[in-house]
């Protein structure tokens, strides 16, 4: 009699060896029936086949995170701050924060003005007067530095009778020597300076104060924070701030209502996955609320951390309360393919040949036949079958520690797992 040998592995599937499959269809009960090992606990039953619809997941953890976050910052350096917001309160966008003090950044905005009339007063004047206010520049800075040279001169004999200190010669040489440099300036504008070029400095200078002025201002418009979007405070940076640097952190405006979830699936289960497929999300630490998501983002590049490599994948879910915010660990299941109508055996019932993979179908008489099957989606305890030898009604033989028919009189599980190979799963079904 050949041999038939069962081992019953992770999923409980039973691999049978023979190399008459004659012999195997006749000896099969006999050596069940026989056989010690492992048959304490798993005894037979007949499952009947029928069509149901089987759905296969794909299950993992990550971390829930918002979608939307803004951290508000100041606009300007301000002595004081007025909050008018606390910590857990739920602001539109648009809606006033904060107040700063003013009076540093209308003082830089005066400044700006007078920076801004001045060099245009100077373009002015060189449009009317032309090279003739280089002649009297050029006079002025003469004058000033003969007045200096001679001043220099007298302190130079002073210092050397010690009626003066070495300082106060320094500052006279200083002041000789600028007025040099100033006359000399002048002198080379007389000679040989081309006015138009002087106004486009100036025309330089005035766009790039007209560009800062105008910062300011917006800066100052700035004085009323407002929320730039909806949310909740859920952090207030310049609480503690006795005086707010320009761009600091005031506060972080988050949306609890826009969350998703981060998760770091291995480089082989990420296979099945797809932008678009369903999920189910639920806080860690609350399994039995649920909420609905969707896969939106699949990381382009993989990330090595101690020898394996993962992608991340983000889920993204609206239907949110209060029982699930950013931070908190995350059970994460996606929908990787299903199957309406499907003919749907226990994972127990395959049985594995050389020649593929196949159910023990059992007649009205009580014969056995064994029928190669094609497999299909899977869940967490059933398999679809396809075979054009089997249809709803018929019986298998099924080798297992759980009683079927009970659970399927007690259903089986939505989104309840599958094998956790996504790289092999099937489209869902529309």
């Amino acid at each position: 009699m050949t041999k038939i040998k069962r081992i019953f592995k992770e999923k409980r599937r039973m691999i049978v060896s023979g190399t008459i499959v004659a012999a195997v269809l006749a000896g099969a009960l006999i050596f069940l029936g026989a056989s010690s090992n492992a048959r304490t606990e798993q005894s037979p039953q007949l499952f009947t086949i029928a069509r149901e619809n089987i759905e296969q997941t794909f299950e993992t953890t990550g971390t829930i995170n918002a979608r939307e976050e803004a951290t508000v910052v100041a606009p300007f350096a301000s002595d004081s701050l007025e909050l008018e917001v606390t910590i857990g309160q739920t602001v539109e966008a648009g809606e006033l924060l904060a107040s700063l003090d003013t009076a540093a950044i209308e003082e830089k905005i005066l400044a700006s003005e007078i920076s801004l009339l001045n060099y245009e007063s100077q373009r002015k004047q060189l449009f009317s007067q032309s090279n003739l206010s280089y002649v009297n520049s050029m006079a002025v800075s003469k004058a000033n530095y003969q007045d200096a040279l001679e001043e220099y001169e007298a302190n130079t004999s002073l210092y050397e009778k010690g009626s003066i200190s070495k300082v106060a010669l320094e500052q006279s040489r200083d002041k000789m020597e600028q007025a040099y440099n100033e006359y000399t300036l002048n002198q080379k504008k007389y000679e040989g300076y081309d006015v138009s070029s002087e106004i486009m400095i100036l025309d330089k200078n005035i766009e790039m104060e007209f560009k800062r002025l105008e910062e300011l201002k917006e800066d100052f418009a700035g004085a009323q924070v407002r929320a730039p979007i909806k949310g909740t405070v859920t952090s207030l940076d310049g609480e503690d701030l006795e005086a707010i640097g320009d761009k600091a952190a005031l506060m972080t405006i988050t949306n609890l209502e826009a969350l998703e979830v981060e998760a770091a699936v291995s480089e082989y289960e990420v296979q099945g996955i797809r932008e678009g497929q369903p999920a189910v999300v639920y806080a860690l630490a609350n399994p039995s609320e649920r909420y609905e998501g969707v896969v939106t983002q699949i990381y382009p590049v993989g990330d090595t951390t101690g020898g394996e490599v993962t992608v991340t994948i983000i889920v993204s879910l609206d239907n949110t309360d209060e029982n699930i915010k950013p931070g908190f660990s995350a059970g994460l299941e996606i929908l990787l393919a299903q199957a309406r109508d499907a003919l749907v055996v226990p994972y127990d019932a395959i049985v594995i040949t050389p020649q593929g993979e196949n159910v023990m179908k059992m007649d009205a008489q009580g014969e056995e036949t064994l029928v190669e099957v094609t497999t299909g989606i899977e869940s967490s305890l059933m398999v679809e079958v396809i075979s054009e030898s089997l249809h709803e009604g018929d019986q298998v033989v099924v080798y297992s520690t759980m009683d079927f028919a009970q659970e399927r009189t007690g259903g089986l599980p939505i989104m309840g797992g599958g094998r956790s190979n996504p790289g092999n799963a099937q489209p869902p079904i529309d």
